[in-house]
């Protein structure tokens, strides 16, 4: 094909990204024209506005890791490319494990504890962010709130290790950005609370960042019974809920399902435990 040589096509883009939940179809004459395999110039039909092609470049992930150092480019993991974007320590966990067997680096057995620890955390992180969203989406708004009460906690951990409460940026190949800090940070003084309520808030936070994750640990259990009381028996849940959606286990086989998709139609499937 003649590298220098304009290709002009239709084009239909399917969502690439989060916020873009429908197809894109871009027109021809010159709506997607092509220098060999390079996207030279793109126009969506559907209303005048050019798109917006960062939603398009996201899998651009991997040719940009192969230009940046390691460390550098750690925070796109976080946003799991094509795949989990709360599950940020989650996928830079998986980043660093795949250079680390390539290059056959031990990593220290603390640094493995601790990323083992926040990958829990993210795992806790998820679970809340499911039920308290599934609440909201079938018409209950306290269980979102109690879920994302719990959620601030967990954040306030993400940030005490690397500044930030959701792209942290913390692993790195061969172990963890930094160790855990000694004391987990307070709230501040404000206008708004007396201080009074601000001693309560940081009676928990008087320790180390382990001594803070400790009490969470001791809380979370009451919290959850909080959220059955809420939900398991509710009437306009249940309404809504069971005998909706039923997919047969041949038939969630059939598809490919998998996860708890796959052990909700009765399914045994755990790769955690096979």
């Amino acid at each position: 094909m003649d590298q220098e040589k304009l290709v002009s096509a239709v084009k239909n883009v399917e969502a690439s990204d989060g916020t873009t939940f429908d197809i894109l179809r871009h027109a021809p004459e010159g709506a997607a024209q092509l220098r060999g395999n390079a996207l030279v110039k793109m126009r969506e039909i559907a209303n005048s506005r050019e798109p917006d092609l960062q939603k398009y470049l996201f899998t651009s992930s991997g040719t940009s890791s192969e230009y940046a150092m390691s460390s550098a480019i750690i925070h796109a993991k976080d946003k799991g490319v094509k795949g989990d974007y709360v599950s940020m320590m989650c996928n830079e966990h998986a980043y660093c494990m795949a250079i680390e067997r390539l290059l056959g680096i031990e990593i220290p057995l603390r640094a493995q504890y601790i990323r083992v620890m926040f990958d829990e955390i993210t795992r806790i992180l998820n679970h809340l962010l499911w039920i308290g969203s599934h609440s909201l989406d079938v018409g209950g708004m306290t269980t979102f709130l109690y879920a994302f009460r719990e959620r601030e906690d967990l954040l306030d951990v993400y940030e005490a290790v690397s500044g930030a409460r959701m792209h942290a940026a913390y692993y790195r190949p061969g172990g963890v950005y930094r160790d855990l800090p000694e004391r987990m940070p307070q709230y501040t003084a404000q206008h708004t609370r007396s201080a009074r309520v601000m001693k309560e808030m940081n009676d928990n936070r008087q320790g180390t960042l382990l001594d803070f994750i400790d009490d969470f640990t001791r809380r979370f259990p009451g919290y959850v019974d909080d959220y059955e009381t809420l939900l398991t028996e509710n009437r306009i849940w249940k309404q809504r809920t069971v005998g909706i959606g039923v997919v047969s286990a041949e038939r969630a086989l059939a598809l490919g399902f998998t996860g708890p998709m796959l052990r909700g139609s009765g399914v045994p499937w755990d790769l955690r435990r096979k």
